[in-house]
């Protein structure tokens, strides 16, 4: 038992002697290691906040690539030139009144005004968030539909409050490019501002975009370790060299495979409004949602049987368990055969679905810029009297129509 002893005494003393040798011999390379990074991070801060590196995007000098933290983010403080090429290239020059309610970026990241802190007794403020239609790519910032909401609910409500302050305050938390997935995560920053409801805008960036990396893997599971790393100086700098890399290896893979051309998979769109509806309701807000058009709606007329839903909202559990199963069985389909994509279709019933899950008000935007169309509206997109700027966003006039019909069911969840 002695002996046995001793040799246990004497394999634990062996080991600390390796565990002691291996300990010297790693301190001056992780000396070296640690030296190294703190060099490069000062040099970095040195260097200062790398470019905007989005340059495939609607406005390049608005984007700042933080694709760390949430794919990029609005550049505090930028003059934004959108009002100047709808003057531009629209409006053929014809300077319109509300060209004079152009702002920077807030220095809160938003296409607004700078918001108050704290928020001013007895205002209301309300997030709209989503991506470039919500932000108003093209446009002029009264022309958004976040200013269009404002001033309808203020007109409403009666006078604002001292000091200026609007009794409704809608921020527009929009920008270009933004899937559920930032858009999430924009909805968790500005929850600090005192926001009393949410409206949700989003769904073109989820069936297809230009991501420069896959986002259900970058987001879903390496984000909340990357937003710990992006305050590092060096990261941001690393990104931003990275970035090309990255977006040219993207394109090569949609090129190559066009069928799967689905930026976030159809099953985590509909999972990402759902956390958003919880974030909201959590924080003692409501939500609502914008099922957004294209300008193909202005033309086709969808039947509940062969053309899908079109937009249009459940109103009912009998519908709400159809569109349940046929939403079900479109995961299934797709998940089976790599090469069949989803459609926008999927993506308007996911968000109809969420709508009724969580009893929100729900625009059924096609239908409205239909009506719009039947009452009107020029078809054609690109003109000044569109409906539409392009084949997703819509322009001035389509957005007042989409207020029109927004305003009245916001008041009545004031």
């Amino acid at each position: 038992m002695e002996v046995s002893a001793n040799k246990d005494e004497n394999r634990i003393d062996r080991w600390k002697a390796r565990g002691t040798r291996l300990r010297r011999r790693l301190q001056i390379p992780v000396l070296v290691l640690l030296s190294s990074l703190l060099l490069l991070e000062g040099a970095a801060r040195l260097a200062g906040e790398p470019p905007g590196s989005m340059r495939e995007a609607d406005d390049p000098a608005a984007l700042h690539a933080q694709l760390l933290i949430n794919g990029w983010v609005l550049n505090p403080g930028l003059d934004i030139d959108d009002c100047a090429d709808y003057i531009e290239n629209v409006l053929d020059g014809r300077t319109p009144d509300n060209a004079s309610g152009e702002v920077e970026i807030s220095p809160q990241g938003f296409r607004d005004t700078v918001l108050a802190t704290p928020k001013p007794a007895e205002q209301i403020r309300i997030l709209f968030i989503g991506d470039s239609s919500v932000y108003g790519a093209w446009i002029c910032r009264l022309d958004t539909l976040a200013e269009l909401l404002e001033r309808g609910l203020n007109e409403l409500v009666g006078d604002g409050l001292p000091g200026g302050h609007r009794k409704v305050e809608v921020i527009n938390a929009g920008v270009p490019g933004y899937s559920s997935y930032q858009s999430l995560v924009e909805l968790e920053r500005a929850m600090d501002y005192g926001i009393d409801g949410v409206i949700v805008y989003s769904m073109i960036s989820d069936k297809s975009g230009a991501p420069r990396l896959g986002d259900d893997v970058w987001f879903g599971r390496w984000a909340p370790f990357l937003r710990v790393l992006s305050h590092s100086a060096a990261v941001r700098w690393a990104d931003y060299l990275v970035t090309p890399i990255v977006q040219e290896s993207r394109n090569k893979a949609r090129l190559a495979s066009p069928g799967r051309n689905n930026r976030v998979h159809l099953r985590n769109y509909r999972d990402n409004l759902r956390r958003m509806a919880e974030e909201a309701h959590a924080a003692g807000a409501w939500i609502a949602f914008v099922i957004p058009p294209l300008s193909l709606d202005l033309e086709l007329t969808f039947d509940r049987r062969g053309g899908g839903m079109g937009g249009s909202v459940i109103t009912n559990a009998r519908t709400a368990r159809e569109q349940q199963g046929r939403l079900e069985r479109r995961l299934e389909q797709v998940d089976g055969q790599d090469q069949i994509g989803f459609v926008i279709e999927d993506y308007r019933v996911a968000m109809a679905l969420v709508a009724w899950e969580n009893e929100s008000v729900v625009i059924n935007g096609p239908r409205v810029l239909r009506r719009a169309a039947v009452a009107g509206g020029e078809r054609e997109i690109g003109k000044p009297e569109s409906l539409m700027l392009d084949g997703v966003h819509p322009a001035p006039k389509g957005n007042q129509a989409l207020a029109r019909e927004l305003v009245p069911r916001i008041a009545d969840l004031l």
